[in-house]
């Protein structure tokens, strides 16, 4: 069986992902996955609908904005991967006491690449009294660029996930102020595909998923050298930042991660997931709650989730 997947972006932190193929869990499920770049949000979702993908990884949010944009999308979450939120705040200069609020005297760069982390950290400062709109924001530049800005003064604070979060505190250049896996749980990166794959082929589905919890259990027992031996070869850029080899980078940005970010069960409580994913986004997609949320139209996530946990 063959599945083809979009890569959302690559970051140490979706090591289940890189691990499934790196320890063969995908062949010990009799699965063959074709893992390919993703063409960016909106086009990638466009693919999954024409069939030129089977399944791509993304935060749920982007499924929610898929139905409240396109009422009777077909859009489906099928299985959790990242259950925290990953991303961090790095500020210039040390700051223990960091609320939301101190963000409305900062220049502040946002994350360009990917949509969630801002809609999620908006949830944060709408929760503290703080209207993100008339936050001084930098929104066009890619994390590269903005560890580059803060290193040179241009910045106070950007928002950044690893490995430039390490780079940032090994090399001086800042000091963590928040880091939002202390948000708590939150469906942060799932499968998706469409619902009627889920119905007419769920057997390659399936498989993935169990491939994937296997990878979860295996992230959990091993130690942070393994999993860097194993994964180290997804990310030859890490060479040259601040380490001397992948894997030490790895084994640094992983230790104490895994058990915050990664769930170790691979299934999706369905409302629950979609809702606080909406209210995150700043209002509750009603028209999406009403669609996506009902028993008989969520059964085919419902049922994919439970068959994978049976032995």
């Amino acid at each position: 069986m063959r599945l083809s997947l979009y890569e959302n972006h690559r970051f140490v932190l979706y090591a289940p992902f890189y691990a499934a193929h790196a320890t063969g869990a995908y062949s010990t499920e009799g699965l063959t996955v074709e893992l390919s770049r993703s063409p960016g949000m909106g086009l990638a979702e466009q693919a999954l609908l024409y069939g030129a993908v089977d399944v791509l990884w993304a935060g749920p949010m982007r499924v929610m904005r898929h139905h409240d944009e396109n009422p009777g999308s077909p859009l489906v979450c099928f299985a959790e991967i990242v259950c925290r939120d990953p991303f961090s705040i790095i500020g210039r200069y040390p700051k223990p006491d960091f609320r939301p609020t101190d963000l409305a005297y900062a220049r502040f760069a946002t994350v360009s690449e990917v949509p969630t982390p801002w809609l999620c950290l908006q949830h944060d400062l709408r929760q503290a009294g703080v209207n993100p709109a008339r936050l001084n924001r930098v929104s066009d530049r890619n994390m590269p660029d903005n560890l580059s800005a803060l290193r040179e003064g241009q910045l106070d604070a950007a928002q950044l996930f690893e490995p430039f979060v390490e780079e940032a505190l090994a090399s001086n250049i800042g000091h963590l102020w928040y880091a939002a896996d202390s948000r708590g749980r939150t469906t942060y990166t799932a499968f998706i595909t469409t619902r009627q794959r889920l119905k007419t082929d769920p057997e390659p589905l399936l498989r993935m998923v169990r491939a994937i919890f296997q990878s979860q259990r295996w992230i959990y027992m091993e130690p942070s050298q393994a999993i860097a031996a194993a994964v180290g070869s997804f990310f030859p850029a890490l060479t040259g930042m601040c380490w001397p080899t992948p894997s030490i980078a790895i084994r640094l940005i992983l230790f104490g991660e895994a058990t915050r970010c990664f769930p170790r069960m691979a299934l999706i409580v369905c409302k629950a997931v979609f809702c606080r994913a909406g209210s995150f986004a700043g209002r509750l997609l009603t028209r999406n709650a009403s669609t996506t949320l009902s028993p008989a139209r969520s059964l085919p996530v419902v049922w994919i989730a439970r068959q994978c946990s049976e032995p």
